[in-house]
C-alpha cells in the first residue's frame, strides 16, 4: 500500500482488508477527505460511515507501490517481486490518476529487469527521480514532458543509504540518512565545474572522429560520482535532537519539506523492553503494542561546516521537537508510509502510519 497527498485528500492505493477474499494485489483505490473530516468527523462516527471513500481503481495491482505527484496527477509505480511473477496476469507496473477526469492512463514500464522494488522518488522540475533497489541502487530518471524514460544512473555509495521520500530543495536533495538527516549537495562553484565540463566535452566531441561516444547514461553518472557531495546535519544550533531520539526497534523515519527551507523530520518506532518470561514477539502483551512517534523540526542553513572527522556537514536551525508515546490498537511493526502537513504555517502535521 502507498499513499500520497494531492489537495486536500490522501489517495490510497492497494493495501490488506481484513475481510473477504481479495486479489493478490489489490487494484483498489481510496479517498481520506480532510476538509469532511474536519467539519464533520463526530457526525461520520456516529452514523459508522466510513471515511475512506472509493475512487476508479488503478488498471492493475502493484507490488510495494511508490506514488508522487506531479502536474496535478498521481503516478503509482509497482515492483517486480518474484514470489508474484506466475500468479498476476496482464501486470501494468506504471499508470497515473488524473482527479480531474477520473481515468488512469498507462505509461511505459521502467528500463529495470529481474527482482527490485522502488524505494525513493523527488520530482525535479519536469523529471521525477525514482530510486530502485536490486543488487544495489539506481537513479532511474522519467520525463514528464515526454512521458518517457530518458536513462538511468548508477549512483555512488551515499545513495543506498537514504530511505523513504528524498526532497529536492535548492540543487539539493534532502532525505533519511541512517537515523538522522543529510543532504546530496552540488555546490555552485561545482555546478560552473559541470557547465564547463559540459562545454568542453560538446567542443571536444564535435573533433573526435572514430572515438566511442559516450551516451547520457554514462555522462551523467561520471558527473554524480564525481561531484556529488553527502552532508550530514550538524548537532549545533539544538539539532542534537535529531540525534537524542529515544532508542527503538523496528523503526522507520521519513522526511517532510515545509516550505522555505523548513523540514519536518519524523521517526516511529517500538521501545525496546526486555521480558522475563522471553515472550518479546506476542503482539498481543500491552507492553508490545507501546509505540513512539517523535517529529524535529529545522531549517536548513545553506552554508556548511568544514569537516570534522572527515564527515562534511551542513548547518540547521531547531525550531520545534516532541516525543509522543502511544498504545497502538495492532501487532507488529507500524511503518512510515507518508507524512503531510496541513494548513500551514499553523505547523499543524499529520502522518500515515501501516
Amino acid at each position: 500500500m502507498c499513499c500520497v497527498h494531492l489537495r486536500h485528500e490522501l489517495y490510497f492505493f492497494g493495501g490488506k482488508f481484513m475481510n473477504g477474499t481479495r486479489n493478490v494485489l489489490p487494484r483498489d483505490v481510496h479517498v481520506f477527505n480532510l476538509t469532511l473530516y474536519h467539519k464533520c468527523s463526530h457526525l461520520l462516527c456516529r452514523m459508522k460511515e466510513n471515511m475512506l471513500l472509493p475512487r476508479t481503481p488503478m488498471c492493475s495491482g502493484k507490488a510495494s507501490p511508490l506514488a508522487f505527484v506531479a502536474d496535478e496527477k498521481i503516478y503509482v509505480i509497482g515492483s517486480n517481486l518474484e514470489e508474484l511473477e506466475d500468479k498476476i496476469l496482464d501486470y501494468f507496473e506504471f499508470e497515473y490518476y488524473d482527479p480531474r477526469y477520473n481515468f488512469w492512463v498507462l505509461l511505459p514500464n521502467p528500463p529495470i529487469w529481474g527482482r527490485y522494488e522502488w524505494v525513493g522518488t523527488a520530482v525535479v522540475g519536469r523529471e521525477a527521480f525514482l530510486v530502485g533497489m536490486q543488487e544495489q541502487r539506481h537513479v532511474y530518471c522519467f520525463n514528464l514532458e515526454k512521458q518517457q524514460w530518458t536513462y538511468r544512473v548508477s549512483n555512488d555509495s551515499h545513495l543506498r543509504n537514504f530511505t523513504g521520500k528524498t526532497e529536492f530543495v535548492g540543487n539539493n536533495l534532502y532525505g533519511c540518512y541512517h537515523n538522522t538527516v543529510a543532504k546530496l549537495a552540488v555546490t555552485d562553484e561545482e555546478l560552473r565545474k559541470i557547465d564547463l565540463w559540459c562545454q568542453e566535452e560538446e567542443e571536444g566531441g564535435e573533433e573526435e572522429e572514430g572515438g566511442e561516444e559516450e551516451d547520457e547514461f554514462q555522462k551523467v553518472a561520471r558527473l554524480l560520482s564525481k561531484y556529488n557531495r553527502l552532508r550530514m546535519v550538524s548537532k549545533e544550533k539544538g539539532m542534537d535532537a535529531i540525534y537524542n531520539v529515544p532508542r527503538q526497534l523496528g523503526s522507520s523515519s521519513t522526511l517532510l519539506h515545509l516550505g522555505s527551507d523548513y523540514f519536518c523530520y519524523v521517526r516511529t518506532g517500538k521501545p525496546p523492553q526486555i521480558h522475563d518470561d522471553g515472550a518479546d514477539d506476542d503482539d498481543d502483551l500491552p507492553s508490545n503494542r507501546i509505540r513512539f512517534i517523535s517529529i524535529v523540526i529545522f531549517r536548513a542553513d545553506p552554508r556548511e561546516i568544514n569537516e570534522e572527522n572527515s564527515a562534511k556537514l551542513f548547518r540547521a536551525q531547531y525550531v520545534y521537537s516532541k516525543h509522543y508515546t502511544f498504545h497502538s490498537r495492532f501487532g507488529g511493526d507500524d511503518f512510515i508510509k507518508g507524512c503531510y502537513a496541513f494548513g500551514l504555517p499553523g505547523w499543524i502535521l499529520e502522518a500515515t502510519v501501516d
